[in-house]
């Protein structure tokens, strides 16, 4: 539930936003409704909430990106909650909210991933590995967080 809560919380408005952290709720799936109270319109595309909701306060917005090197020596880019990341691979640093702007960021992330991969791919790493890092990173811009 936190891991879901952080990859909700980083991909929300608050992330261009600059915030830190942000309370975050989730409800179970039997908690949901398509239909409106007796009465009421529900717009199209939206739920009601039946009953009360869990709050986790405080989710901190963070996430990783890895490499990750399957069995058949494979190499997946993975953008995930450090947790989540943290637990498949070791080549992986760590990003938050901040000012540094998009196309900047991607270039910094390049360069440290392909600094911490360079001890374990000795021919180095496929070319087209980040072409689709641009749309898997958060709306704004960001920072790299020192371990």
């Amino acid at each position: 539930i936190m891991e879901a809560a952080i990859f909700a919380a980083s991909y929300s408005q608050a992330w261009k936003d600059g915030f830190s952290s942000m309370d975050v709720f989730y409800v179970s799936p039997s908690q949901l409704s398509k239909s409106p109270p007796p009465g009421q319109y529900l717009p199209k595309g939206a739920f009601r909430i039946i009953g009360s909701r869990n709050y986790i306060r405080s989710v901190p917005l963070e996430l990783a990106i890895g490499l990750i090197i399957s069995g058949d020596s494979r190499v997946e880019l993975i953008v995930a909650p450090v947790s989540a990341v943290k637990a498949r691979t070791d080549i992986y640093i760590k990003i938050a909210p901040g000012s540094i702007p998009k196309n900047k960021l991607i270039d910094l992330i390049k360069a440290k991933i392909i600094e911490k991969a360079r001890k374990v791919f000795e021919g180095g790493l496929p070319v087209n590995i980040f072409e689709d890092l641009q749309h898997r990173l958060p709306a704004g811009g960001g920072r790299i967080v020192d371990e």
